[in-house]
């Protein structure tokens, strides 16, 4: 990844569900938001443990995207 994290605008958004604590319940939160700029995560950790991960950035409710996956389907545009 280098010392500079990639950048990334949402080009769409995106609603996923969350739940609420241990309640069992879920409710629609906003997942990816148009307009709104993603870095690409530090992959120290997560290599660390013995595989390589794909690059990935964490979205508003705690998920990781596939950056690769996620450029092919035109859902992300990278900031140069």
């Amino acid at each position: 990844m280098g010392n500079k994290p990639r950048k990334f605008e949402a080009l769409v958004s995106e609603q996923g569900l969350d739940d609420i604590g241990m309640s069992g319940r879920t409710i629609r939160v906003d997942q990816l938001v148009k307009g709104r700029m993603y870095a690409q995560a530090d992959q120290r950790n997560y290599d660390a443990a013995g595989g390589a991960s794909p690059p990935f950035f964490v979205d508003d409710i705690g998920c990781s995207r596939n950056i690769s996956d996620m450029l092919k389907s035109k859902k992300i545009k990278e900031i140069v």
